[in-house]
């Protein structure tokens, strides 16, 4: 996990440089470790969504309710 958090915090301050002449292209970031390693992952969204939601109800104690 540690791994995978420092290779998201690289690849977040290369989006922010001010200079887009200093930022990395689009193809560029679509080669970035952190992107790759989830192209060879299987991730469902739903599932995250979620995950996240029942932890906001169990840090609210409030219920969210899909439509």
């Amino acid at each position: 996990m540690e791994h995978s958090q420092n290779s998201l915090c690289v690849f977040v301050h290369g989006n922010l440089t001010k200079d887009d002449k200093q930022r990395p292209k689009y193809i560029k970031l679509l080669e970035h470790p952190f992107i790759k390693m989830y192209e060879e992952r299987e991730v469902s969204v739903a599932d995250y969504v979620c995950k996240v939601l029942d932890q906001y109800k169990d840090t609210t104690g409030l219920e969210h309710t899909v439509s």
